[in-house]
């Protein structure tokens, strides 16, 4: 008895052993990339003014909780348009009010009116 007993413990220690030096399974990997957010280059307004909507697309999966006024204010000096004024500032899910970028959740839609 103490035979069958010992070889089963040896057995089951062999098994053991070579199940957790096996390679791991590899995974397979998601075939289309992440989104990644763009940035517009920036723009001029023409030289006879007008209005002119601007747009930042807001975080896919989390609630984006900036204040519209101030992602406008940032989008009014990156795309040089100090001279103009914020007249909306909102978030939209317009697609023409969007059209500078829009994730799943929308965007951030300014409009300007530039002299």
């Amino acid at each position: 008895m103490k035979k069958v007993l010992a070889i089963s413990s040896v057995l089951l220690g062999i098994v053991f052993l070579t199940g957790c030096g096996q390679q791991p399974v590899s995974q397979t990997q998601p075939t289309a990339p992440a989104p990644v957010a763009t940035q517009p280059a920036p723009t001029t307004p023409n030289k006879g003014g007008g209005i002119l909507w601007k747009s930042e697309a807001q975080g896919d999966f989390v609630y984006d909780d900036r204040d519209p006024n101030s992602v406008c204010k940032k989008i009014q000096s990156e795309q040089g348009l100090n001279n103009c004024s914020i007249i909306i500032s909102k978030k939209s899910e317009n697609k023409t009010e969007c059209a500078d970028g829009m994730s799943v959740a929308g965007c951030f839609a300014c409009k300007f009116e530039c002299p």
